[in-house]
């Protein structure tokens, strides 16, 4: 009688390890249903967007986020400061990590605009632009509500940096 439940009982056993361990090595597909727009990957479940979109499903460009004008001031290597001067976002065709960008003035003034590539999705590099002599380049962060910029502005013979910080968003 004891070794039928002992039988049993290691039976039972081997059935319920076997069980446990067939069930536990099963391996879900968590990105079977999820699809993810404009390169997007997915992993885990979750879409990894390219830079220049973002979304649950990568639909949304993020430089539309940030078509907006930035106030705030800013100072350059030479000693002088900016204040109340402006950085206006705009779009610029259709790469997602391209994006317009026009210094102004306190006056709202355009002093020179340029184009900017998102390195990242807070991130960007300005392209090199020349505007009459001057060659623009430089980089920055920039979210819905601030933006950090910094514009070498550079001529024949002379070089100058320009730093800004705009916290002050004003809805265009």
């Amino acid at each position: 009688m004891k070794s039928i439940r002992n039988i049993a009982f290691s039976a039972l056993l081997t059935i319920g390890a076997f069980t446990a361990i067939t069930y536990t090595s099963c391996n879900k597909d968590e990105c079977k249903d999820v699809v993810c727009n404009n390169g997007g990957s997915c992993d885990n479940g979750t879409c990894v967007c390219p830079t220049g979109y973002t979304g649950s499903s990568c639909d949304n460009e993020v430089r539309a986020s940030y078509y907006n004008t930035y106030k705030g001031n800013g100072f350059d290597n030479e000693g002088d400061t900016y204040t109340n001067w402006g950085i206006r976002y705009y779009s610029v065709g259709t790469d997602a990590k391209t994006m317009g960008m026009e210094l102004l003035t306190n006056t709202n003034a355009p002093v020179a605009a340029m184009n900017v590539t998102l390195t990242s999705n807070t991130t960007f590099t300005i392209n090199s632009t020349v505007d009459g002599d001057i060659t623009y380049t430089g980089s920055g962060t920039v979210s819905e509500t601030t933006t950090s910029v910094t514009i070498n502005a550079k001529d024949a013979s002379t070089s100058v940096t320009l730093i800004f910080t705009f916290n002050n968003m004003v809805k265009q």
